[in-house]
């Protein structure tokens, strides 16, 4: 994280964790987590061609995130907002090409 300077009270930064060159619909697919607005939705706002970057990041992000969840007490919360992406991990999958190794 970046501090650049200050405004009256206030420190401004800047985290760049997440900085950089990602699929079209990343911000999307997290932000898909964390509201319960539905992806169809979100993406009709947003417009443009980002409903397949949304949809790998929100399926992969939500399916890991249950994961984690499981193995800890009280993983209700998070393994019913997968549960609500129920169709979106479905397209993730449809959308995945697969080759023989």
């Amino acid at each position: 994280m970046n501090l650049l300077g200050r405004d009256g009270e206030d420190v401004v930064a800047i985290d760049w964790e997440q900085f950089g060159l990602g699929p079209a619909g990343f911000d999307l697919g997290y932000l898909a987590l964390a509201v319960d607005t539905p992806l169809d939705a979100l993406v009709a706002a947003h417009g443009g061609d980002v409903r397949p970057g949304a949809v790998l990041v929100a399926a992969y992000t939500g399916v890991s995130r249950a994961a984690w969840a499981l193995a800890r007490p009280g993983a209700g919360g998070q393994v019913g907002r997968l549960g609500r992406l129920a169709g979106v991990v479905d397209e993730a999958v449809s959308q995945a090409v697969w080759k023989d190794l």
